[in-house]
């Protein structure tokens, strides 16, 4: 894609160019690794996105004899790069969307008017190794998001889409986990972006065979 647009007065602008970049997310009944990458690309007139990639590691199984699986979690870590921004960026909306068998519910939103913006509960920290401000032109910060449940955030998705009481030993169940990530970075002079990428993970339980150990001693002797 070219580094140049023209506008409708036939004059060249300069590609207002933003970059996201995931650092990784854990997650999952146990541990979930999800990362991010992904270009904003565009001038006042438009916005275009490039190289997404989303990618999400699937947690380990449970096991539970009775097929239960109580918690599901996601904790992202997010890192956002804004460039050639000219009066910089106004606001950062992050939204993460989860899908279980077609029932959706939303698992974070959260706008963050300023680089070390912590007001909200579902925001653990934010963090940069420069002193960048939202007012600067090229700068990045990092978003760490609180812990949640999934299956504890909303009404559609529940431990029940995880869960089978009636696996056999031996035998398991697998329910995959869509994740919607949207990043909607707001600037002055109509610069504005928005990135929605997706991917999935699994989540396992197992009813795992059962097992037997004796362990004695015959305690023999004889005179």
């Amino acid at each position: 894609m070219s580094d140049d647009h023209t506008d409708t007065d036939g004059q060249s602008n300069r590609t207002r160019r933003g970059l996201l970049r995931g650092l990784g997310t854990t997650a999952g009944t146990t541990l979930l690794a999800a990362g991010l990458a992904n270009h904003i690309v565009g001038s006042t007139a438009a916005v275009d996105a490039e190289a997404s990639e989303f990618t999400a590691a699937d947690t380990p199984t449970v096991e539970d004899n009775d097929g239960d699986v109580e918690k599901v979690y996601v904790a992202p870590v997010i890192e956002v790069d804004w460039m050639n921004f000219s009066e910089g960026v106004d606001e950062v909306e992050v939204t993460l969307e989860a899908t279980v068998d077609g029932q959706t519910d939303e698992i974070y939103d959260v706008v963050l008017e300023d680089i070390d913006d912590e007001s909200s509960d579902e925001v653990e920290s934010t963090d940069t190794s420069s002193t960048g401000q939202f007012s600067d032109t090229n700068s990045w910060f990092q978003i760490t998001f609180t812990q949640h449940d999934i299956t504890d955030v909303d009404s559609d998705i529940t431990e029940d889409d995880f869960s089978d009481n009636s696996l056999d030993a031996g035998d398991s169940k697998v329910t995959t986990v869509d994740l919607d990530l949207v990043v909607d970075v707001r600037g002055y002079e109509s610069e504005n972006g928005t990135v929605s990428i997706s991917d999935s993970f699994d989540v396992e339980v197992e009813n795992p065979d059962g097992e037997t150990e004796v362990d004695g001693d015959a305690n023999t002797d004889a005179e």
